[in-house]
């Protein structure tokens, strides 16, 4: 009977680590989905996206996505300077259904028109 006793908690103690292992391993599988659709986002700014425009937001699949991009020095010196401006542009995307988010962001120079 003891025998019995041990050998359940030796498979509940494994069955746990597995699912924990398996989750996390999902939750990384998640979070590399996101960090490759943000680093097409920042790939496409400009090229498709952010066409004159400063902010954009959609959703692709169930995750919901930001990309917006501002000046990365707003002072009058820089407008008026008539050189390149410099803009961070910023990818989100937001897994709202896993309650994950991730960001990543790049600096690019634009001619001044």
């Amino acid at each position: 009977m003891v025998a019995i006793v041990v050998l359940g908690i030796a498979l509940s103690v494994a069955l746990q680590t597995a699912g924990s292992t398996l989750d996390r391993a999902e939750r990384a599988r998640r979070e590399l989905a996101m960090a490759r659709f943000a680093e097409t986002l920042l790939e496409r700014a400009g090229v498709d996206l952010l066409l004159g425009a400063t902010r954009m937001e959609g959703q692709e699949g169930t995750f919901f996505w930001r990309l917006y991009r501002e000046r990365e020095d707003p002072s009058e010196v820089a407008r008026r300077s008539g050189g390149p401006v410099l803009w961070r542009i910023v990818a989100e995307v937001e897994d709202r259904a896993h309650g994950r988010s991730f960001a990543l962001s790049t600096l690019r120079f634009e001619a001044s028109r």
